[in-house]
């Protein structure tokens, strides 16, 4: 008659379902720790500096370790962004966790209204960073970064999407 309240630092195990047969499973991987809904402020910039920043919304639902996030840049004036920078998207609601090993969590349903496109254009996030950088398939089929160039062009700039992440 009431909610279920889970003491600090404890989770509710569900470790008695036993091993799928996935490799690295443990204790920790098989209790639900967290659970948590709110709101964030992205901030769109060079990746080495604030000059033209602009702030956006998102929201976010965290499940366990998982956090999926939606955030937009609607009717930005991105003019003021220096040139030859790689862009950027810092100030996501947690730090992403790969425990340590390489992998990238990257955007989906990217939608962009006054941007310049690049072939398979996204944004990537490393391990134990909360900072997206744009991506794009270059010739050769090699990765490259994404230059503010493409994004400084007008002044009510749209970036919309949605993504999904590791946390601690």
């Amino acid at each position: 008659d009431g909610n279920l309240v889970v003491a600090d630092g404890k989770g509710i195990n569900f470790s008695a379902w036993g091993n799928t047969g996935g490799t690295g499973t443990d204790n920790k991987h098989e209790t639900l720790m967290a659970y948590e809904q709110g709101t964030f402020t992205p901030r769109l910039k060079p990746n080495d500096s604030e000059t033209g920043m602009v702030s956006g919304v998102g929201v976010y639902v965290r499940v366990g370790h998982i956090v999926h996030m939606r955030f937009s840049f609607t009717n930005k004036d991105t003019t003021g962004l220096p040139d030859g920078k790689t862009i950027a998207i810092d100030r996501l609601p947690f730090i992403c966790d790969w425990d340590g090993q390489s992998g990238y969590d990257t955007t989906t349903n990217l939608m962009m209204q006054r941007i310049n496109t690049r072939p398979q254009a996204t944004f990537y996030t490393n391990d134990n960073t909360s900072i997206l950088y744009g991506i794009y398939a270059s010739d050769g089929g090699q990765w490259a970064g994404w230059q503010s160039n493409d994004f400084n062009n007008h002044a009510s700039t749209y970036l919309n999407f949605r993504m999904s992440m590791l946390c601690d």
